[in-house]
């Protein structure tokens, strides 16, 4: 077997030099998709705390445009768990002054 050797201005490139290469894509597309899964399940966290489908954050995914979507969402929507909190707000009264004794001699 006759391997030939590339030489660019003393760069030697081989086989080895290709394996290099190959182990470099293969860590480069590892770490891309662990932080794409990792901003998946922080998104889909924020998503659920805001009171919105957790499947939201698969907006992410759309190349280009998803992180933009994402963001232009959750500060422009109303968000089902303020509409909520201001519900319950809305129904608590006032605590009101205790009430006086009842009449009558407590000894």
């Amino acid at each position: 077997m006759n391997q030939e050797i590339v030489t660019f201005e003393g760069f030697q490139q081989g086989p080895e030099g290709a394996a290099v290469g190959i182990c470099f894509v293969v860590a480069y597309l590892l770490f891309a998709l662990l932080g794409t899964a990792l901003a998946i399940f922080l998104f889909s966290r924020i998503f659920s705390k805001a009171g919105f489908n957790w499947a939201m954050a698969f907006i992410l995914l759309v190349p280009g445009v998803g992180g933009l979507v994402v963001m232009i969402m959750l500060a422009f929507m109303d968000w089902p768990a303020l509409k909520e909190l201001q519900a319950l707000k809305g129904h608590a009264q006032a605590p009101s002054a205790p009430a006086s004794p009842p009449p009558g001699d407590f000894r």
